[in-house]
């Protein structure tokens, strides 16, 4: 049974090193885990990710994760009640035809929004085009 959690007591005659104390004084316990590939329990190991290349952090990808509390600008389009595309951009009252524009298009049936696809980067002016 794989990474099944385990406690082990002492008289085990097994090393207990996942037993402490955290900076605060409270006692924890590290539990086991059964490794199917060694057949014995071990301490648990995190998943570790390999990063090669530049990790800078750029302007588009800050933008990219603070969307709704960074855009400064915008745009909506409705039809019969229903909104078929917002736009969203970075700076305060950026040209409708600049390319720098996150669009998404809403697909709506019997009232229901039922689809949104994006975002998409392109001009507002030209968001039909886009999808």
């Amino acid at each position: 049974m794989p990474n099944v959690p385990y406690v082990h007591n002492a008289s085990e005659n097994l090393e207990v090193p996942q037993r402490g104390n955290t900076d605060e004084g409270a006692p924890y316990v590290i539990p086991l885990m059964w490794n199917p590939t060694t057949l014995a329990f071990e301490l648990p190991k995190q998943p570790a990710i390999e990063f090669t290349g530049d990790l800078t952090v750029t302007m588009g990808d800050v933008e990219r994760l603070l969307a709704d509390n960074y855009w400064k600008d915008k745009r909506l389009d409705w039809t019969s009640g229903d909104l078929d595309y917002m736009g969203v951009n970075v700076t305060a009252g950026a040209a409708t035809n600049a390319a720098t524009w996150y669009v998404f298009k809403y697909t709506w049936a019997s009232g229901n929004c039922t689809r949104i696809q994006g975002p998409v980067v392109g001009s507002w002016d030209g968001r039909p085009a886009l999808f």
